[in-house]
């Protein structure tokens, strides 16, 4: 399984998590139609770790760049 594939399984299943999360809060909560659909959206893009990839000689480093940590999260 190469660093790529990796990242964006990694990428996706947290971001799947953070949205199935989000829905069965919303569940619990008598909310608007707009905000229904708006918050889920919008909590996932905020929390979920962007894919990253610096250029190296040696060749690509894949890792995932979040919001509460500083530095890159490598995968190797």
């Amino acid at each position: 399984m190469t660093a790529r594939f990796k990242t964006y399984l990694i990428y996706f299943v947290i971001a799947f998590c953070l949205l199935t999360l989000s829905l069965i809060v919303l569940q619990f909560v008598t909310v608007s139609t707009f905000f229904r659909i708006l918050f889920p959206v919008a909590f996932v893009m905020l929390l979920t770790p962007r894919p990253h990839v610096e250029k190296k000689q040696s060749g690509d480093e894949y890792g995932l760049k979040s919001i509460f940590y500083s530095r890159i999260i490598k995968i190797k």
